[in-house]
């Protein structure tokens, strides 16, 4: 929530809050189904908790699928939702193609997920990931260029 509270203002302006309320949204809609597979309760304030807690200094070394294992006993909701989430293979392309309309990279027939939250789960990581390589990253200057381009594109609309 933090890296969204942080970049969203500068990708929606003065939507940036409804965007991250959405977000929040479907975070809890999210948990309490899975809250309601365990029998579980009080899913906000387990995902409140979590999203509390201080943010994990990023390591290269560092080891998610190792993090939820240890951790699965403090958010076991959480875990799950990781477990399925961390699950999907991710490629590594090029922001031009994970924005073009052409084609998907899994279809809907071999997933699940809808095409556009694989996306969002691609673009997330890469985003995420250029934090290490920081903004000299190749891939970070396209997807800073394609901002502005749209942005210049929608105020000409």
């Amino acid at each position: 929530m933090k890296v969204m509270e942080c970049y969203f203002p500068s990708f929606y302006g003065d939507g940036s809050s409804y965007e991250i309320n959405n977000i929040q949204e479907v975070l809890l809609r999210m948990v309490g189904e899975y809250e309601q597979k365990s029998e579980a309760s009080q899913a906000s304030s387990k995902l409140e908790y979590y999203l509390e807690k201080p943010v994990i200094p990023r390591v290269e070394n560092f080891d998610i699928l190792t993090w939820w294992k240890v951790n699965a006993y403090k958010y076991p909701t959480l875990h799950c939702i990781a477990k399925d989430i961390l699950a999907i293979p991710v490629s590594m392309v090029a922001s031009e193609s994970a924005f073009s309309t052409g084609g998907r990279f899994v279809s809907p027939h071999r997933s699940r997920l809808h095409p556009k939250t694989i996306e969002a789960l691609m673009c997330a990581q890469s985003w995420l990931w250029s934090e290490f390589n920081g903004i000299n990253n190749p891939l970070v200057k396209n997807l800073i260029d394609g901002m502005e381009l749209w942005k210049l594109e929608v105020g000409r609309k």
